[in-house]
């Protein structure tokens, strides 16, 4: 094995913070002032109050993925005894330096073919140049002429 596919690295809980009474939604590192993307910063991961190491998941949550990245290059090249290809969803400013780095789950639109041309520059940017998209998308069904352009595009991703 030459290579390893980390896929669905961020800490998940499959609910909605804590999966038991304790949880607090009202807490403000749950309910920040700003979260990204449509989607209250609670949802699909564990509370954001949880221990992580030495800190909070709130502090932490962004270095989850970077620091499996690591985690797995290191046992890649014990293993193998050289560098190894490691692709991951999950990154910080610097995963560059130990993985690649995959897009996502994406949807079968050309929006989201015009999309992945600046994801893959912001993360020439944040030092990590092996990056890449799924071609003709993941979600939902794909047409003919979407695929066919996004692989055409392809062509010239980093990863692909």
């Amino acid at each position: 094995m030459s290579g390893l596919w980390i896929d669905m690295n961020e800490p998940d809980g499959f609910c909605a913070g804590r999966c038991n009474d304790t949880w607090n939604p009202t807490d403000p590192y749950n309910v920040p002032p700003y979260t990204p993307g449509k989607d209250k910063l609670y949802v699909h991961t564990l509370s954001m109050t949880d221990i992580f190491g030495p800190t909070t998941l709130y502090n932490a949550h962004s270095m989850y993925g970077h620091m499996e990245t690591i985690a797995t290059m290191e046992a890649m090249h014990s293993i193998r005894g050289k560098r190894s290809l490691v692709l991951t969803r999950s990154t910080f400013s610097g995963t560059g330096h130990y993985g690649s780095h995959w897009l996502g789950d994406n949807v079968a639109t050309f929006e989201h073919l015009a999309w992945s041309i600046s994801g893959m520059l912001m993360f020439q940017f944040f030092g990590i140049p092996l990056v890449g998209a799924d071609i003709c998308g993941f979600q939902q069904d794909t047409t003919e002429e979407l695929c066919a352009r996004w692989a055409l595009l392809g062509a010239f991703y980093p990863f692909s």
